[in-house]
């Protein structure tokens, strides 16, 4: 789910379907209470809007921005918007220090090695991240392949190249942050659980109690969509 602004999505940026398409996907996820993965290309002013006007409050548990390539400042925006209000405390030394009003990640930025972790501001947005919240900001970090062998049908092209990306991008992180590789597989490991923490598959297989609004749901945004 997400906003694409691309010369074959735009379109449909423009016309206003993706932003109305996302908005119910946000608050459904909300209702149910599932973590959503958000692809968002150059797009990062319209998701600020959109999600300050659903409100912090009925945006998903976790938000994953999937493979994101925007700045830091629209990375911290978001941090902000959906994390809440944050407060500030004085530091040593009389300087003010701004810090999130409780210790909790919502908000989490996907890396992959062959999409933003081979981009200029690779290195200014990992350790920007970090760097603005030390000791939480790695908390925030996800890998993924970003890679599907249905979608790179080629010679060569096989599933062992999903772990591969997966390792590469892991050891680049590892580089940037000045890490050992393998405390940053645990890391990633445990923010992965954190992100999925919302879910808990026994209820999902077992109870139906959700279907309903999810059908009212469906029929309003394809009513509206057809007005389109």
């Amino acid at each position: 789910i997400g906003l694409d602004r691309n010369t074959h999505h735009r379109k449909s940026f423009d016309d206003g379907r993706q932003h109305f398409v996302l908005r119910y996907q946000l608050e459904l996820a909300a209702e149910l209470g599932r973590p959503v993965s958000v692809h968002c290309v150059k797009a990062d002013g319209a998701m600020l809007d959109l999600m300050s006007d659903i409100g912090a409050q009925q945006l998903p548990p976790t938000i994953c921005m999937h493979s994101f390539s925007g700045s830091l400042e629209s990375a911290l925006q978001i941090i902000r918007l959906v994390e809440g209000k944050r407060i500030k405390k004085k530091a040593r030394g009389g300087e003010t220090a701004t810090v999130a009003n409780d210790d909790k990640v919502r908000v989490y930025f996907s890396f992959s090695a062959w999409t933003n972790l081979i981009k200029k501001n690779a290195s200014q947005l990992v350790r920007g991240l970090e760097e603005a919240e030390p000791g939480k900001g790695v908390r925030r970090f996800l890998i993924e392949s970003d890679w599907n062998t249905a979608d790179f049908n080629f010679p060569g092209s096989d599933i062992p190249d999903v772990d591969k990306v997966l390792l590469a991008g892991l050891e680049r992180l590892a580089e940037l942050l000045g890490w050992d590789p393998g405390r940053v597989a645990t890391q990633l490991a445990e923010n992965t659980r954190h992100f999925l923490a919302p879910v808990d598959l026994q209820q999902v297989a077992g109870n139906d109690a959700g279907l309903p609004s999810v059908e009212r749901k469906e029929s309003r945004m394809v009513h509206c969509c057809d007005d389109k």
